[in-house]
């Protein structure tokens, strides 16, 4: 299992690890390397957000609130990933106030290590849906 807890860089507001920023990058560059991993880059991003929820702040709530709109809108009501953005944006323009969302007491079970471990595309998208 890689190691989540290395030196490097964090996110300015989402409370990871540096390890685990650093293995939510791999996973990045992995998808933006290689066509067959690019089928669930939204939902990854929209999942590692809504599990690194932060601190009570604008930024924070905001992200929580827009990444489990596209996550809703994906999932549940099947929309394209492409206009599944085009709702971030419109929730998002002329800054509104969003409510805070306390975490729940699990954020789930399956995390960028879950996705670090794939080694095939199709692992990394069945990893990714869960």
């Amino acid at each position: 299992m890689p190691e989540v807890d290395g030196p490097g860089p964090t996110h300015a507001y989402m409370p990871a690890s540096q390890g685990c920023w650093q293995l939510y990058g791999e996973m990045a560059a992995r998808e933006y390397g290689d066509p067959a991993y690019r089928t669930s880059g939204r939902q990854i991003v929209d999942a590692y957000a809504v599990q690194h929820t932060g601190i009570n702040e604008r930024r924070t709530a905001q992200s929580v609130w827009v990444h489990l709109i596209s996550l809703c809108l994906v999932l549940e009501h099947g929309l394209a990933v492409e206009d599944s953005i085009r709702a971030m944006r419109r929730v998002v323009a002329g800054r509104p106030t969003f409510a805070w969302l306390p975490p729940p007491p699990s954020l789930g079970e399956v995390t960028v290590i879950d996705l670090h471990a794939a080694t095939t595309a199709a692992q990394h998208t069945a990893i990714a849906r869960r």
